[in-house]
């Protein structure tokens, strides 16, 4: 996807080079490094004098990149207690034991992020009836047991269910 920036850490490591002043220490230190305690950049286990390192690119230009600062970096958490219940984007509800848990969505109000429901429920002696809308699908049939605590995430109507 045009909007989509996917990096590879091994490519990361692998690409950046970064310049130390290389102290020289009796007894300790970088081993292999060079002995006049001049700027050198290592790359691919190689070292150069900072003066003959090629850089490119700049790391904080992401144009084209999406934009994620309308996002929030953390998760607020909901603590539930009614069993029938629409549920917010990017939000954690969390339910304590409960005998029959009915989830809908709502409608995001951005549509440009990535929008997840996230919710948990502990089933108590007797498995939780759990109805979600006929929209959600599962990758394997949804068996809820008693006496267990599931955390369940729904992206793009589809769903993935963890038991703990």
């Amino acid at each position: 996807m045009a909007d989509e920036l996917n990096i590879s850490l091994g490519s990361i490591i692998s690409d950046i080079s970064v310049a130390v002043p290389l102290p020289i220490i009796g007894g300790g230190g970088i081993s292999d490094a060079p002995p006049d305690g001049g700027a050198y950049a290592r790359k691919n286990a190689a070292w150069s004098a900072l003066s003959a390192v090629a850089t490119s690119g700049n790391y904080n230009d992401l144009t084209g990149a999406p934009d994620i600062t309308v996002k929030a970096d953390k998760v607020v958490i909901l603590r539930e207690t009614v069993s029938v219940k629409e549920i917010l984007p990017n939000k954690l509800h969390m339910w304590g034991e409960v005998a029959t848990l009915t989830i809908t969505l709502t409608t995001p109000e951005n549509s440009n992020i990535q929008n997840e429901y996230m919710f948990q429920f502990k089933s108590g002696a007797t498995a939780t009836t759990l109805i979600l809308p006929a929209t959600v699908v599962f990758s394997t049939a949804v068996n809820i047991k008693a006496n267990k605590t599931y955390q369940v995430s729904i992206v793009n109507n589809l769903g993935v269910i963890g038991e703990f």
